[in-house]
């Protein structure tokens, strides 16, 4: 691990793969503007040495790390507390080391709101197609419907997945649709879609074979994929040259580090959200 020895002034990343992350980046510019004598690390942490990682950390008395895909809800049995709305979407992002306990957040619920705001993406009243059913999915899912959705269309290769999925925090007037991510499932439900949102980790229409038809659909849709690193994917590519406005994940990915570095250090940085963005592009 790195700098096991110096665990006191560090913070982590698990995850696999991580070697795409901007994070260490992020908190590491947020460390050195504030003058904290802190470090961020990224660990790429196999399936087998998971359990392990995060027993050595707690021994160590590490002050606070995140938790990337594919570990956000296998982090939940080392979380002594769940806070906030980690409780409601069952997975977490942050840990914070409280005398000994770790506190379990979910940062993502931030980010993708405040990525929606910065973004100008109005969310009410419109109708979501969601691709994806893992934990940045729910989370996703749970912010939309605070934010005042009418139709959320969950498409997920698993449909067992998205049910579980839609179960979380339903409002009865919200309308929740489920499906398989094929083909005609798409062609059927982006016709009419406000917002189409790629919350599944991987360039979704290359990986899995998939098409859209960008010919037939409302002009002012918005296209989102929480992908970052590229910063385009297909989905992105084809949608921006038919002339529809993207947003990728970056943003989500710096607001929601923004909150997670006020968690650990009770220093509200949002102020700095464009520099940390230059800092990073």
């Amino acid at each position: 691990m790195n700098d096991i020895n110096t665990i006191e002034n560090s913070y982590y990343l698990l995850g696999n793969p991580i070697k795409h992350s901007y994070s260490p980046k992020i908190y590491n510019f947020l460390f050195n503007y504030y003058n904290l004598n802190r470090n961020y690390f990224g660990i790429e942490v196999k399936k087998e040495l998971f359990d392990d990682t995060i027993k050595e950390l707690k021994v160590r008395g590490v002050n606070g790390f995140n938790i990337t895909a594919p570990y956000k809800e296998q982090i939940l049995k080392y979380a002594d507390i769940l806070c906030g709305i980690s409780k409601v979407v069952g997975n977490v992002n942050t840990i914070k080391n409280v005398q000994g306990n770790f506190l379990g957040y979910n940062t993502d619920f931030y980010g993708i709101i405040k990525a929606f705001e910065y973004a100008g993406i109005t969310v009410r009243n419109k109708k979501v197609l969601l691709f994806g059913s893992g934990s940045v999915a729910r989370t996703i899912f749970l912010a939309l419907q605070v934010l005042g959705v009418k139709e959320i269309v969950i498409l997920n290769r698993t449909v067992e997945k998205a049910k579980n999925t839609s179960k979380i925090y339903k409002k009865k007037r919200i309308l929740v649709k489920l499906g398989e991510l094929n083909n005609i499932h798409i062609e059927n439900e982006i016709i009419d879609s406000d917002i189409i949102i790629n919350a599944t980790s991987v360039d979704v229409l290359l990986e899995s074979g998939l098409n859209i038809n960008y010919k037939n659909i409302n002009k002012n849709a918005v296209f989102f994929d929480v992908i970052y690193n590229p910063k385009t994917t297909s989905i992105l590519s084809g949608a921006k040259e038919n002339g529809f406005k993207t947003q990728n994940g970056l943003n989500m990915l710096v607001f929601q580090a923004i909150k997670s570095f006020k968690i650990w250090t009770g220093i509200q940085s949002e102020k700095l959200f464009q520099e940390i963005l230059l800092n990073i592009k």
